[in-house]
């Protein structure tokens, strides 16, 4: 799960400090464990294919900021009663 809280407050401190690669942080249970832990993923700002990582992610920071949705917990892709989408 993408937590939104984490997600934008990761996307300002990458704005700060200008990095050259994008960071989404995911929620959940991972191989088995149990219990819910964070994983950071590093992407790339553009891949070779061409596909622009950070445009996209930057795009949709500001969709959620938009919604005010940027200081709420909970996923930061659902429906709209907040249910994380399968």
């Amino acid at each position: 799960m993408l937590e939104v809280s984490e997600f934008v407050k990761r996307r300002d401190n990458e704005r700060k400090n200008n990095m050259g690669h994008v960071v989404v942080p995911l929620m959940g249970r991972f191989k088995n464990e149990t219990g819910e832990r964070n994983l950071v993923l590093g992407l790339a700002n553009e891949t070779n294919s061409g596909l622009k990582v950070r445009k996209w992610i930057d795009r949709f920071t500001a969709l959620l900021k938009l919604e005010d949705q940027g200081s709420s917990t909970g996923p930061a892709i659902c429906d709209e009663a907040g249910m994380v989408l399968e």
